[in-house]
């Protein structure tokens, strides 16, 4: 997965280096980079389905096939309404998340301990590539320093995507390294080195949270009274934090704007799925003018529209009674990920952060009392 997301974002980051123009709205590189991650993604449905048939019993439940069943009924009206390949686009977007609702069986097979040392080589390999290119990276996103170009982007081309991923990571070393106290404490912290690099807010409010996590240990009430206590110390001062100027006003206040602005187009439609996702603004005409929904809520509300509230009514019932052998415990440092970057990112679009997390949050199980 990690390697398709570097082959992903080679080409842009080839025109970085060779100080072409880079855009964030265009791609007019190799398609086969784009689709990478679309066969991983159907190589893992196709080996959930063959988990499921060797087992003798499906993956879907009586809640997520409910949500799989309006989804494709969505799916269908939009094909309907604004054409095949909005449709398309829309089951693309909605697909990662489908899988987790499927992978919980498939998921009990798998070694992860086996994928730490894998995990933390992506991230040593982050931190290098961004140490490069302080020194050879053409000044981008500006210089933090004369002659330093600010904002090092790592394998990908937003700085935040870097810092999603490291943190994404760091959370995964967390639920598949339980015991292993320096191997978590060396992720994280190679997490925040990344997220200051890439002068991330999100990714620093993140690995910070993630640390403070691993410092509490079993006193979760003492967690959360320092996450509200960083957040209200964090918040006035990102500013200062990332070295950029107005961004909280851009960052909150821009991405609240554009939440509610797509609220207001699409509270009371439900034919317009696929339409507010990252592929259908590069796909579009004129994709610098486009409204472009950069969280996952503002996406989720602009894709569902009507039912948008149904949805995640389903997905509730869902998490409380068909993910009973996950340990909510073990699992919170993927959680925190999720929902913390799920403010400033569609993540359900950020391969390969979205499948890092679902395997994160499946593969936290409760030990049943005979094995312990």
């Amino acid at each position: 997965m990690f390697m398709a997301a570097v082959l992903q974002n080679f080409h842009a980051l080839s025109l970085l280096f060779s100080e072409q123009r880079l855009s964030l709205v265009h791609y007019d590189g190799p398609v086969i980079y784009k689709v990478l991650k679309d066969v991983i993604y159907v190589l893992l449905f196709t080996a959930i389905l063959f988990g499921a048939q060797r087992k003798g019993r499906g993956p879907l439940t009586d809640y997520s096939g409910a949500l799989i069943a309006l989804i494709l009924f969505m799916v269908t009206l939009s094909m309907l309404d604004n054409g095949f390949v909005a449709g398309l686009i829309g089951l693309r977007w909605i697909f990662p998340f489908m899988l987790f609702l499927l992978m919980g069986d498939w998921s009990e097979v798998l070694d992860t301990a086996a994928a730490v040392p894998w995990i933390l080589l992506g991230l040593v390999s982050s931190l290098a590539v961004q140490v490069f290119q302080l020194f050879y990276m053409p000044p981008v996103f500006g210089e933090i320093f004369p002659g330093v170009p600010a904002r090092t982007p790592g394998f990908f081309v937003a700085p935040n995507s870097t810092a999603f991923f490291v943190c994404a990571s760091a959370a995964c070393v967390m639920v598949f390294a339980p015991s292993k106290l320096k191997i978590k404490v060396l992720a994280v912290g190679l997490a925040l080195m990344v997220s200051l690099l890439a002068q991330s807010g999100t990714g620093m409010v993140t690995a910070v949270l993630l640390g403070l996590w691993l410092m509490c240990g079993r006193h979760r009430y003492v967690f959360w009274m320092l996450t509200l206590c960083t957040f209200a110390l964090a918040l006035p001062n990102l500013d200062f934090l990332t070295m950029r100027e107005d961004y909280v006003e851009l960052s909150g206040g821009g991405r609240l704007d554009v939440f509610l602005d797509i609220a207001r187009e699409s509270a009371f439609s439900i034919a317009r799925f696929g339409l507010y996702t990252n592929t259908a603004n590069l796909m579009s005409a004129d994709p610098e003018n486009q409204l472009a929904p950069d969280s996952l809520l503002a996406s989720w509300v602009g894709n569902f529209g009507l039912l948008a509230a149904l949805a995640a009514v389903l997905c509730a019932l869902f998490i409380r009674y068909r993910m009973r052998s996950v340990d909510w415990s073990q699992a919170m440092p993927c959680v925190l990920v999720f929902g913390i970057f799920s403010m400033t990112t569609i993540v359900f679009e950020a391969f390969p952060m979205n499948l890092y997390l679902a395997l994160g949050i499946w593969s936290a199980r409760r030990v049943p009392p005979q094995a312990r």
